[in-house]
């Protein structure tokens, strides 16, 4: 008895003890961390943890499309894994109980195949085949979880900035004054408005008028 607790107690250390000391800065794109030995994804200071296939990877991405895309590719395929791989481990629980039964009554007097024989064959294949396609399956996912994590993040400025240019780009909205090296828009079908006539030009002179000659 007392074997069995120190065992569980050393298993629970180990499970709680299974956590990263570094808590990310609270921002719009996401950061992976692991909480007593589970994943968990934070964004904008909410933690989302991933759950028993993923399911929380998508709630975590669920505002990018195509991050969102990407993490219920993920999950699909941590689903089918699992169904796969319960499967083949229910046929080879099965086979090997129907095995276990076929030789307490064997009297070895049978000759030939009987239906046992191929239940059992079938039941075989089914293990073999579920346990074998079902953890590659979610391995084939394993990419899909990095995929939306970081379309996610390369995506932060495009959902949180406005396009350019755009009526969102300037507070009070476009700059009406011409940018310096810039020349006036020139009217159509027309030439560029002349500048007003200066004093100078408009009276011939500035200068006054010269003294007229003395007499003789």
């Amino acid at each position: 008895m007392k074997r069995t607790q120190y065992i569980c107690s050393l298993v629970l250390l180990a499970v709680t003890g299974c956590s990263t000391h570094y808590a990310p800065q609270p921002g719009p794109r996401i950061s992976t961390t692991v909480r007593s030995g589970g994943i968990v994804y934070v964004r904008n200071g909410e933690s989302f943890p991933h759950g028993f296939a993923g399911e929380g990877l998508v709630d975590a991405v669920a505002s990018d499309a195509d991050a969102k895309a990407a993490a219920e590719t993920y999950h699909r395929r941590n689903v089918g894994g699992f169904v796969a791989t319960a499967v083949g481990a229910a046929c080879l629980t099965g086979g090997v109980i129907l095995l276990a039964s076929e030789v307490a009554r064997d009297d070895g007097n049978s000759n030939g195949t009987t239906g046992s024989d191929a239940v059992m064959a079938g039941a075989m294949l089914c293990a073999v085949g579920g346990l074998i396609a079902g953890p590659l399956v979610m391995a084939s996912g394993q990419t899909y979880q990095f995929d939306a994590v970081n379309i996610y993040n390369d995506h932060v400025d495009r959902r949180t900035q406005p396009a350019w240019p755009g009526p969102g780009a300037w507070p009070w909205g476009y700059p009406t004054t011409p940018l310096p090296g810039i020349a006036p828009d020139v009217p159509r079908g027309g030439a560029l408005p002349s500048a007003p006539a200066s004093p100078a030009s408009a009276s011939g002179s500035l200068s006054p008028p010269a003294p007229a000659p003395p007499g003789p």
